[in-house]
């Protein structure tokens, strides 16, 4: 790039100071001053090219210096300004792109979950993992995926003034309501990692409720499961999984009325697989939860029972 600057130079001199000589003697004697001059110019290209940073809102170059951009006028800050960098730029499309799905929305709120008591705790860390592990099983476009979420993670623990934009996100992904009930369990399951479900946790966790449009006696009742006062609700628990309706069936069995025997029968398959104590157990989860997965499989059975004599499958 030096040289072809050095060269325009050099012919421009002279053309117009020498009448074009290009013999020797000509040529030698302007390469000091054409030298100068072709380093100033690289120089001048090069910190320009150099702080040329890309807006995140309208993806427009701005100089770094800028303190707004100069298309769509927001705010500049170090933290939203991108360099003009191919691997920074695929880096931070794939957070965006893991951020605003399901899972990474669920990964941004639990992370605002187990903060928000103050410090996310050992046995809270491990439920996150066992997350991670489930999360990163059918997720296969992204290669760095894992590291994604610690960084979504890390982002997300202490920003409490995004929670209504991540409600929205979730919501126009067209999730169901069973989706919607299944995040608020991973919530409140998490909550009760340590053996209390603190007040700061349930502030939040309601207001998630909120934003997604739950019904708060849906909330109740999933609350009401992980409990753990005794160990007697367990057994009344489990002694009135006959009594639950056909609508109550599906719904345990996060299916539709409409969908096939197949489709129930890979739900019903998927559930055991979930919440079976020998696939717990690996995962040194707390005594309470192990015992709650227990009831809960008592629970899916029964209900896959019911629905194979309703269907007369």
């Amino acid at each position: 790039m030096f040289f072809i600057i050095w060269g325009i130079v050099l012919l421009l001199n002279q053309l117009l100071f020498f009448n074009f000589c290009i013999r020797f003697d000509c040529i030698i004697s302007a390469v000091p001053h054409t030298l100068v001059i072709s380093f100033i110019l690289y120089y001048i290209i090069n910190l320009n090219k150099s702080s040329t940073c890309k807006c995140i809102d309208c993806k427009k170059e701005n100089n770094c210096n800028n303190q707004f951009c100069i298309y769509c006028g927001v705010a500049l800050e170090n933290s939203d300004l991108v360099d003009n960098n191919n691997d920074d730029e695929e880096n931070d499309s794939n957070y965006n792109k893991v951020l605003n799905s399901k899972d990474g929305i669920l990964v941004a709120l639990l992370a605002k979950v187990a903060k928000s008591d103050g410090k996310i705790s050992t046995i809270e860390a491990k439920y996150l993992s066992s997350i991670y592990d489930e999360l990163c099983e059918h997720q296969t476009t992204v290669s760095n995926i894992r590291e994604i979420y610690k960084e979504i993670l890390n982002n997300e623990k202490i920003n409490l003034n995004n929670i209504n934009k991540l409600c929205t996100n979730y919501i126009n992904l067209n999730v169901t309501k069973i989706e919607k009930i299944n995040l608020i369990e991973t919530l409140v399951a998490l909550a009760y990692c340590d053996d209390r479900y603190d007040e700061k946790e349930e502030n939040l966790i309601v207001k998630i409720i909120y934003n997604l449009h739950i019904d708060f006696s849906t909330y109740k009742s999933i609350v009401e499961e992980y409990a753990t006062d005794n160990s007697s609700d367990y057994s009344s628990h489990s002694q009135t999984n006959h009594n639950i309706s056909i609508d109550e069936c599906y719904l345990v069995l996060e299916s539709e009325k409409d969908h096939t025997d197949s489709d129930i029968k890979k739900n019903y398959r998927r559930l055991v697989r979930l919440y079976h104590t020998d696939m717990l157990s690996s995962k040194d989860l707390p005594i309470d939860m192990i015992k709650f997965a227990e009831e809960k499989l008592k629970l899916i059975n029964t209900a896959y029972e019911k629905i194979k004599k309703y269907r007369g499958i």
